[in-house]
């Protein structure tokens, strides 16, 4: 059990990291000025938290994360 609670607190810093680094670059380009190559990335880093915000929620019920996860009913 520690052992995935180590890995969720090892992707959220490692998230909160990627985010921060995302919303400078964002920042030192212009708020305003489009960046096809930092918009792709702050979208990549948003669809990561996306991603293990939905796995932390079905590993609560574990029945839904075998399904979803193994295909298990």
């Amino acid at each position: 059990m520690t052992e995935i609670w180590q890995l969720f607190g090892g992707l959220f810093i490692a998230l909160i990291f990627a985010s921060t680094v995302g919303y400078i670059l964002k920042r030192r380009s212009g708020m305003d000025t489009p960046n096809s190559v930092i918009d792709n990335l702050n979208a990549r880093i948003n669809a990561w938290w996306v991603m293990i915000e939905l796995i932390g929620l079905l590993w609560r019920d574990c029945a839904l994360f075998d399904y979803f996860i193994y295909g298990i009913a």
